[in-house]
C-alpha cells in the first residue's frame, strides 16, 4: 500500500515517523519468515543538472516527492537491495514493456515526477543514501529538505 506523508499541522512541515521499520508475521504458520516493512522516502536533488554531473554534494538541497513502504518477504534485504529496487521501480516500474506496471511507479509518474537519477536521495528506515554513478553512497546525515517544485519534481507536501 502506498503511503504519502501528510503535513504535521503543529509544525506545517512533513509528518515525522517515530519508527520507520516494522515487522509483521507472514502468517500464523511459524515456519514462515517475518516480513520486514521498511519506510522509503524519495527525494529529488534540487540541483539536478549539476548533480547529474557531480552526484550529490554537501550543500545540495532536496525535495521529498514520494513515500512508500517496501516489504521484503525474505527479511534479508539490506539498504542497498532496497535502494536498487527503488531505482528500478522509479525508472522502468511503470512501463508495461518490462512486465506488469507497479502501482507505486504508476502513481509516482502520475504525479509528474521524473526518473530517479544520479544525485537523488533515498531515506530507507531513516538512513539516507545518495544515488551515485554506480550504486549508492551512504550519507552521514539528512540533507537539507527544501520543497521546491520544478518540471519533473512534484513536492509531496
Amino acid at each position: 500500500m502506498t503511503h504519502q506523508s501528510m503535513p504535521d499541522p503543529a509544525t506545517n512541515g512533513p509528518a515525522t515517523e517515530s519508527d520507520d521499520t516494522a515487522t509483521e508475521p507472514e502468517s500464523s504458520d511459524t515456519s514462515m519468515p517475518e516480513r520486514i516493512v521498511t519506510r522509503v522516502r524519495v527525494f529529488h536533488n534540487n540541483q539536478a543538472r549539476e548533480a547529474m554531473l557531480t552526484g550529490y554534494e554537501i550543500g545540495h538541497t532536496v525535495t521529498e516527492v514520494y513515500t512508500y513502504d517496501e516489504t521484503d518477504p525474505a527479511a534479508t534485504a539490506d539498504d542497498l537491495d532496497v535502494a536498487d529496487r527503488a531505482f528500478e521501480l522509479f525508472n522502468i516500474g511503470d512501463d508495461p514493456a518490462y512486465g506488469t506496471p507497479d502501482p507505486r511507479a504508476v502513481e509516482y509518474r502520475d504525479r509528474k515526477n521524473r526518473s530517479l537519477s544520479v544525485g537523488d536521495v533515498l531515506a530507507i528506515a531513516g538512513r539516507f543514501h545518495a544515488c551515485d554513478f554506480t550504486g549508492w553512497r551512504e550519507m552521514g546525515k539528512q540533507p537539507t529538505i527544501r520543497q521546491q517544485p520544478e518540471r519533473g519534481t512534484t513536492p509531496l507536501y
